[in-house]
């Protein structure tokens, strides 16, 4: 009985290898996609070096938290509103001048933490206005 049980342990061990639901990398999460539900990076204590969004990430379709910070992206894709699943997602960081309008219809999002972007003054007042209105429940970080 108690081999029955360590196998059983170990099978699930095996089946579990090298997936994360939790990730703190690209090359992580790609080993099993679905699986991902949070993937938090930052350019200073990550390996991996991107100069633009990696587009792989849309295959993350159960993610609730995306962190990408301090990579320097100049632009997100409009793709993004396909994380439908989101929660918190953070461009924090990076050179970010415009925000594609896909953002705004994540309607499951509670954190939107945009600091040290590029954004002007003029659109900061647009995204603090559009998300109020169409993202009431969301808590938005920009300065």
């Amino acid at each position: 009985m108690k081999l029955t049980y360590t196998l059983a342990a170990l099978f699930m061990c095996a089946l579990t290898f090298a997936q994360c639901s939790e990730c703190k990398s690209v090359a992580e999460a790609e080993k099993d996609p679905s699986k991902v539900i949070s993937l938090k990076m930052n350019s200073y204590m990550s390996d991996e070096a991107f100069e633009e969004f990696p587009p792989v990430i849309f295959s993350f379709v159960n993610i609730e938290e995306l962190y990408l910070t301090d990579f320097e992206f100049t632009e997100i894709p409009a793709a993004i509103g396909k994380l439908t699943k989101l929660k918190t997602l953070s461009f924090a960081g990076n050179s970010l001048e415009k925000l594609p309008e896909e953002i705004f219809e994540l309607k499951n999002l509670k954190e939107l933490l945009l600091n040290n972007n590029e954004f002007s003054d003029e659109y900061k007042a647009y995204i603090k206005k559009t998300a109020k209105e169409k993202l009431p429940n969301t808590k938005l970080m920009i300065n």
